[in-house]
């Protein structure tokens, strides 16, 4: 079994052939513009536990990693809108500050990048200016159709970057748009589900495994997929505890195979759900099965009010990251298929069992600053090492591939 000092040292040796891989994979492939990947690390595998096509959080993300996110947007710009300058980000509307500071440092970066940007809603705002957090008032105007584009008053933006999930948008007005959108709409949560992107995933997993040589579990998760649940109602119940106790059998097996001493588990997730919604870990069908009133409250409907009606019962993965002696993940953040920083969500209200993406979480940059994972420098209450770093961004480019391969089902 290789641990994640092991894997790094893999990828390092085989990255000849691996980066022809991603070249091959990429060819003719619809990439995000950007996209972010939660990873969990057991030390014995570390996964993409899930994946976010329209991410907030740039806030979030080290001052150091701006000059890289820079250049890669930069280089994405040049390879598939050669001479845009002008771009509308879909902004989504809500109460919450901290949301409208990512819009500003997603603002910032396409300005540094030499582009002009207005930032716009397909929804109507009830006033022309939100509050942030931190980066003051931002102006937010809405997107008209006009003709076969859409416009922002007398401002024609060459592409369209949405920042926006669309669990319960109005898309129409994006219908047939003659400007590039990217990320493209349909990776939004009103079409993509998280067990097909697992799917798809999955199958590319198997190909990567073979260049490093290891067991794709080392890297991947078992999954199942459960379909016209009512968690109201309590409707087809026993098929998910079935198909849990499905999944914890086969995560067992491989337990036993390399002598892993804990238990099993899975979370049960809405297969089109985003924020850590609707994320619940359990141990059994049995435990399922006895879920309170509570539980069932919060699955029965996610971001929107929109019903869960699908969902994803996936193997739990134990994160044995530590940040300021906090429990922890990482989340990395991706421009096209290039790493350019992240962060590490550290929650002291839970355990490395449980969902991080909860109330009581923190984040922690500085893990993630580019001198830190070059220095190999160490930082007190930590175990992050510069190892883990670069298997955490290889994981994400994975999974940028995946959503990748996954649009082309989708549209």
């Amino acid at each position: 079994m290789k641990n994640i000092i092991q894997l790094d040292k893999s990828i390092q040796e085989k990255s000849v052939e691996l980066e022809r891989w991603f070249g091959e994979q990429k060819k003719n492939l619809e990439l995000p513009m950007y996209s972010s990947y939660d990873i969990r690390n057991s030390n014995y595998k570390a996964v993409v536990i899930d994946s976010n096509a329209f991410p907030a959080g740039f806030n979030n993300i080290c001052d150091d990693s701006f000059p890289i996110a820079e250049a890669a947007i930069k280089s994405f710009i040049a390879s598939n809108f050669s001479g845009a300058l002008n771009v509308g980000i879909i902004s989504e509307l809500t109460n919450n500050p901290h949301y409208y500071d990512n819009i500003a440092v997603i603002k910032e970066l396409f300005e540094k990048s030499g582009l002009n940007v207005k930032i716009g809603s397909i929804e109507k705002p009830v006033n022309d200016k939100v509050s942030s957090f931190s980066k003051g008032d931002i102006k937010i105007e809405q997107f008209l159709r006009k003709e076969d584009k859409v416009v922002l008053g007398d401002f024609d933006p060459d592409f369209i970057v949405p920042n926006n999930d669309f669990s319960s948008s109005d898309i129409s007005i994006l219908a047939g748009v003659k400007q590039p959108i990217t990320p493209n709409f349909n990776l939004g949560w009103f079409k993509r589900k998280k067990h097909y992107h697992f799917k798809v995933k999955n199958e590319l997993l198997k190909e990567i495994a073979k260049i490093l040589g290891i067991d794709r579990w080392l890297i991947g998760a078992y999954y199942e997929y459960a379909e016209e649940v009512n968690f109201k109602k309590r409707e087809n119940f026993d098929i998910i505890a079935r198909k849990i106790d499905e999944c914890i059998a086969q995560v067992q097996s491989k337990y036993n195979e390399y002598g892993i001493k804990e238990l099993p588990f899975v979370f049960v997730k809405g297969s089109a759900s985003t924020y850590g919604m609707n994320a619940i870990p359990f141990r059994s069908g049995r435990e399922f099965l006895n879920i309170n009133s509570k539980q069932r409250a919060k699955m029965h409907k996610s971001k929107g009010g929109k019903m869960v009606s699908e969902v994803l019962i996936q193997e739990g993965i134990v994160t044995r990251d530590v940040v300021d002696n906090k429990v922890a993940e990482p989340v990395v953040y991706c421009i096209g298929d290039k790493p350019i920083g992240g962060f590490f969500r550290a929650n002291e209200e839970k355990n490395e069992r449980e969902n991080l993406n909860a109330t009581g979480m923190t984040f922690a940059s500085n893990l993630f600053c580019p001198p830190a994972f070059r220095e190999n420098k160490t930082f007190e209450g930590s175990n992050i090492t510069a190892e883990k770093i670069r298997v955490y961004a290889f994981l994400a480019r994975l999974g940028v591939i995946a959503v990748g391969k996954e649009l082309e089902g989708l549209k």
